[in-house]
């Protein structure tokens, strides 16, 4: 094997290695970010639901009278 090969090929290993790195970096932030946003979601949907509820009772106690 030759020298200039064996150094070509570890700088195309070592790059790779990196690019691999940088790649699970991303995909970790992105996991963070969308756990947020699910996180965002569920409250959201907790919120509607709980006006909804309210509406409701108000059209049950006061205008389902009228």
């Amino acid at each position: 094997v030759r020298i200039d090969k064996f150094e070509e090929g570890l700088k195309v290993f070592n790059e790779t290695k990196n690019k691999i790195l940088e790649i699970e970096h991303t995909l970790a932030e992105i996991r963070k970010v969308r756990e947020k946003e699910e996180k965002e979601l569920q409250l959201w949907h907790e919120n509607l639901n709980l006006m909804k509820s309210k509406i409701e009772k108000v059209d049950r106690d006061i205008f389902s009278k009228i």
